[in-house]
Parts: C-alpha cells; structure tokens; sequence
C-alpha cells in the first residue's frame, strides 16, 4: 500500500493458519508482528486506527448472528472502513449484488457515514467514511 514504514498493520482471524500466513508477509516486508487470533464479533479491536479492512465475511458474520454487522461497524474506532463483499454466489449462478448492498444498507442505518461502492470482477468494494 505504500505507506511509510512505521506505519502499523494489525489483523485478525479466527484461523490460526491465516493469521501465520499474514505474519509470514509482515516478516518479508520488515514489519512488526501485530497479528492475533481473535473473534472480532465477540471482542472487537480496541484499537482506534486510521482504516479498518473486512475481506468477504461480512455477509458470513451475518450467518452467525444476525445485525453483527452493525454492532462491528459501530465498534471499530476508525475514520475509514473498507468492506468486499461477492458479486455472486459461490457456483456463479446467482447475483449478490442487491443483497449485498442490503446488508450494507442495514449495517450503516440511521448513521450520517458515506458510503461508496467499486465494483471489481467477482466482488464489491464498499468504501464507509464515518
């Protein structure tokens, strides 16, 4: 991302194999070890940050518990928040794109944040500023 090198990544996952894999990157590139195994829908971060990042598993933590969504959204102390979500299902056969911009629509609710979409090839960037 360009960012200058005291710049902090932190990540979470409830996979410890994922969470190896993002160290194993931030040892290659020269930064700190800011990782941890943590279900962020029971303990969200504490952490206030410039940009928070949710790679496809919004509609997934909406299975689990419905709203969880909202709640996260609202938990996370930061400016920025950058949600991908599919554009279609996992056979190719059905377009998520009005649900998922539901789900969106839901979470964000009665709050003054802008949201901005941008589509890629399988997935939608939704870009909240708060």
């Amino acid at each position: 991302m360009s960012l200058p090198a005291e710049c902090d990544y932190h990540a979470y996952d409830i996979h410890s194999p994922r969470v190896e894999l993002v160290n194993d990157f931030l040892d290659l590139s020269g930064r700190r070890r800011l990782t941890e195994v943590r279900d962020i829908l029971v303990r969200p971060p504490e952490i206030e940050a410039d940009a928070a990042w949710l790679f496809k598993e919004a509609h997934r933590m909406e299975k689990r518990r419905r709203g969880s969504s909202r709640d996260l959204f609202a938990a996370l102390k930061t400016r920025m928040l950058f949600v991908t979500l599919p554009n279609l299902s996992l056979r190719g056969t059905r377009d998520l794109q009005a649900r998922m911009r539901s789900l969106i629509a839901s979470a964000t609710s009665g709050r003054s944040w802008k949201i901005e979409e941008i589509p890629f090839p399988g997935e939608t960037l939704f870009c909240i500023t708060k």
